[in-house]
């Protein structure tokens, strides 16, 4: 799923922001925000809410994979930002897998 459909989408999303001032440690950001709101979805209670929550989670990874293209593209990669990728990845997961057990 990553190889097939995340990365094309994240290439199509990292080309967008290329030219704009969004830095790839903002995509990493939104990326949690989405990852987040996933979680949140799966705990709540709501017409669709699992649905709405497997499509943050998706969107969620599209903006991770989408990070580090960008920041590649741009030739802008650093420590901060790789820690930072880790760090969200760690924060989405948690969030999900939270989400979905409690």
């Amino acid at each position: 799923m990553d190889v097939w459909i995340h990365r094309p989408l994240a290439y199509v999303l990292a080309k967008a922001l290329y030219p704009t001032p969004v830095s790839p440690n903002l995509v990493t950001l939104i990326s949690i925000l989405f990852g987040i709101a996933g979680g949140a979805c799966f705990l709540a209670s709501f017409p669709y809410h699992m649905l709405l929550g497997g499509l943050a989670i998706f969107t969620s990874a599209v903006f991770d994979c989408a990070d580090g293209q960008l920041a590649r593209m741009r030739g802008t990669s650093s420590a901060f930002g790789r820690m930072l990728d880790g760090v969200a990845d760690l924060v989405v997961s948690v969030a999900a897998v939270a989400a979905r057990s409690g």
